[in-house]
């Protein structure tokens, strides 16, 4: 199941057409939550930014997709004359893709030294490991006798982040 949630604040109730508030808790009972974040494109103080940041730590995601607004020609957006700087929008995308990082870490590094089902996807004949998923979308790296689009039990030794996010590491439990 897939739960979209779109964060902003009272007071942006205005310049932002589809708002809604989402409590300080998420309001969500779900192992997993990927949040796509959109950083304004104006009139965003530091302390809006600071609050989104906080929104984020309190939710705790295990994954974000962070972008800036880009003008579009055309749109209401690009006519405003309040836009952000783009030095500033870099900044913000970094300390929000920093966040996501450590989070994302966090997300997968409770599942070392646990037992999971993964669905095999593809072999990477590079690392001699098969490929795959937890129900969750924790990417897994498994060694073991398996094949494609197999769903075999994981035992989890080690969590690692990369450049591409985070991959767990595990061996194929034959039982």
């Amino acid at each position: 199941e897939e739960i979209l949630a779109e964060k902003g604040l009272d007071d942006k109730d205005q310049r932002h057409d589809q708002c809604q508030t989402v409590g300080a808790d998420g309001g969500l009972d779900v192992g997993l939550v990927l949040f796509d974040l959109f950083l304004q494109p104006s009139e965003e103080s530091e302390q809006d930014f600071e609050e989104s940041l906080q929104f984020v730590r309190d939710v705790g995601f295990a994954d974000l997709h962070v972008f800036p607004y880009s003008p579009r020609e055309g749109t209401a957006a690009a006519q405003r004359k309040d836009q952000i700087e783009k030095a500033v929008k870099q900044e913000r995308c970094s300390r929000m893709i920093e966040l996501g990082n450590t989070l994302q870490m966090r997300f997968g590094a409770a599942y070392a030294g646990s037992d999971v089902e993964v669905l095999t996807e593809e072999y990477d004949p590079e690392q001699d490991v098969w490929v795959g998923y937890t129900p969750n979308y924790l990417r897994v790296h498994v060694h073991g006798s398996i094949h494609r689009n197999q769903l075999v039990p994981v035992h989890i030794n080690n969590v690692h982040q990369t450049n591409n996010g985070i991959y767990a590491e595990g061996f194929y439990d034959e039982r």
